[in-house]
């Protein structure tokens, strides 16, 4: 396995964490292609506009989590639980919107079970501040009262961009 990264101290940490069971590559327009083109199954997790990849071997398997921001890949479109891989010249995708819908029942039931504060962190302190005064808050958010208030998703899907402060002083965007 082998995992890109643009940030080195990640790297370092996932070299240290995992000894010689994963190799690991800074990320780069070069190290990206290398990689790709060899693997037999990719999974793309980041969005990173103008870094989508379109060269990958025949008969090899990509994944794209990043589809519900536009995709990472050259020739990402999103599909459906109902047909969610198609053959791109001889490349079997799989680039299903909203992914975690496909397991509805299971991942409430893991989160559940096991609290994690990374998962709930979040709600607590959105709850505890009205979202328009918390910076973090306002720019993890993709829409805003029907607003596109994220860059890279109002990009990739060709609508107008509103920036996320503009959004939350509109009184008509807030519901």
């Amino acid at each position: 396995m082998t995992v890109l990264d643009r940030s080195l101290q990640r790297l370092t940490a996932l070299d240290e964490q995992s000894g010689a069971r994963i190799s690991t590559v800074h990320a780069t327009p070069g190290t990206i292609e290398d990689c790709v083109f060899g693997a037999d199954l990719v999974v793309g997790a980041v969005l990173a506009p103008g870094a989508a990849v379109g060269r990958m071997r025949s008969g090899s398997v990509m994944v794209d989590v990043a589809i519900d921001q536009g995709g990472c890949f050259a020739t990402s479109r999103p599909t459906t639980h109902d047909q969610p891989t198609l053959d791109v010249d001889g490349i079997v995708q799989y680039r299903v919107a909203n992914m975690p819908s496909g397991v509805a029942r299971s991942r409430p039931l893991l989160l559940a079970t096991r609290p994690c504060h990374s998962f709930t962190r979040w709600p607590t302190r959105a709850a505890a501040t009205p979202w328009a005064e918390d910076r973090h808050l306002m720019n993890g958010l993709n829409l805003i009262g029907g607003a596109v208030t994220c860059k890279l998703v109002a990009a990739a899907h060709d609508m107008d961009y509103t920036p996320p402060e503009q959004a939350a002083r509109h009184p008509a965007l807030i519901t």
